[in-house]
C-alpha cells in the first residue's frame, strides 16, 4: 500500500489493525483525512462511492472522482506545520504530529495561532519512497529547528516570567 497524505485508502483494514479497535474507520476519514472539506462540493452518491473506496480499496480513482486532478487550484509541494502547534503537541502528547487543516490547498497560516506555516522538506506526494511514513518529530529534530526552538521556548519562558 502507498502512503497517500490527503486521502488514504485502505482504511478498514488499518481500524481493524489498530490495537483495541481504537479508532472506526468512519472516524479515520471524518477526523484524519481532507475528505470533509472536498465534500461539501460534491454529490451525496459520489461521495458515498469516494467513501467505499477510501474503506475498502486502493483508492487509486479518490482524486479523480473529486475533481482534483483537473484542478487549477494544487496542492503543496511539501508538508507544512506550525510551530507553537508541534510546541503545543509535544507538550501535551509527548510527540508533534502534522495537522490537516494545514495542509489544505491555499492554507499558509496556522488557524490557531496565526503564525505563518513552516514548510518542511517532506514531499506532499511521494514519489520514490511511496511506502514511508515521516513523524513531524523526526522533521524537528533538525539542529537549526531545534534551535530557534530551543531559544524561542527560553524567550518565551523568560517573557512569562517577568
Amino acid at each position: 500500500m502507498c502512503s497517500v497524505t490527503d486521502l488514504p485508502c485502505h482504511l478498514d483494514i488499518l481500524s481493524k489493525r489498530i490495537p483495541g479497535n481504537a479508532i472506526s474507520k468512519e472516524k479515520l476519514v471524518q477526523k484524519h483525512t481532507l475528505l470533509l472539506y472536498y465534500s461539501h462540493f460534491i454529490p451525496q452518491e459520489r461521495l458515498e462511492n469516494i467513501l467505499f473506496e477510501m474503506y475498502f480499496n486502493k483508492g487509486s480513482s479518490v482524486h479523480m472522482k473529486l475533481g482534483l486532478t483537473a484542478n487549477s487550484v494544487k496542492s503543496h509541494r511539501y508538508l507544512k506545520y506550525c510551530i507553537s502547534c508541534a510546541r503545543n503537541d509535544r507538550y501535551q502528547y509527548g510527540l508533534a504530529y502534522w495537522h490537516r487543516v494545514h495542509q489544505l490547498p491555499g492554507v499558509t497560516v496556522c488557524y490557531k495561532h496565526k503564525n505563518q506555516l513552516w514548510e518542511s522538506n517532506v514531499l506532499y506526494a511521494q514519489r520514490r519512497n511511496k511506502h514511508e511514513f515521516i513523524p513531524l518529530d523526526t522533521i524537528l529534530e533538525d539542529v537549526s529547528f531545534m534551535g530557534g526552538f530551543v531559544e524561542n521556548h527560553l524567550s518565551l519562558l523568560i517573557a512569562e516570567n517577568s
